[in-house]
């Protein structure tokens, strides 16, 4: 009897390990940047990625070229983009609403669904380190939505931008460089801000 139930964990071990593989090689997702404790500890320097999301890939993102982001087939400059900017993370964990909100978001509108992971910059113990960071990560999405401007469909002929921050990320969506694209742009708040933190 035992041996029986042995033999079925191992079936469906191997039958669950081929799915993944098979999947995980046909389609890689590029996870957000989970940091620990010792990070945060440490200090990180500024490395933004740009995770792309749509109604073909809710769950699985994939890592934009800053400056080819129309070589990801995925990536279509038609529909209309949604950016979503996280804050201050004093832990480096990933923040648990991204997936929900990106999901939610593909669900309401076929659209590009941008996930700016900042987190290497955004984790920190000290929270201004991490305030200086969200210009030069402005100035990094600003250049690709200049980048933008100079493709086969220009960013003037792309549907509205949609931004949606959480906490110090509206430090990224108001910066100063994003003044070039006025009425372009239409923001939200993903959660208020903490009084303490702003």
């Amino acid at each position: 009897m035992l041996h029986r139930q042995f033999v079925c964990l191992v079936g469906l071990l191997l039958l669950c390990e081929g799915q993944g593989q098979g999947s995980a090689a046909t389609e890689p997702c590029d996870d957000f940047t989970d940091l620990d404790l010792t990070h945060c500890l440490l200090g990180t320097s500024l490395y933004v990625r740009l995770l792309l999301y749509t109604r073909s890939n809710p769950r699985c993102g994939r890592e934009l070229s800053h400056q080819h982001p129309s070589s990801e087939p995925l990536f279509d400059l038609s529909r209309p983009t949604a950016f979503v900017i996280h804050g201050y993370r004093p832990t480096g964990a990933a923040p648990v609403w991204i997936d929900l909100l990106v999901r939610l978001l593909a669900e309401q509108e076929d659209l590009n669904v941008i996930v700016v992971d900042w987190n290497r910059g955004a984790a920190n113990l000290n929270y201004f380190i991490a305030v200086a960071n969200t210009g030069h990560a402005a100035h990094n999405l600003t250049a690709f939505i200049v980048n933008m401007q100079t493709k086969p469909t220009p960013i003037s002929a792309v549907k509205l931008f949609h931004v949606l921050y959480h906490g110090t990320g509206w430090r990224i969506t108001y910066a100063d460089t994003w003044g070039n694209f006025c009425g372009v742009f239409m923001t939200s708040v993903v959660m208020p801000r903490k009084p303490f933190c702003e």
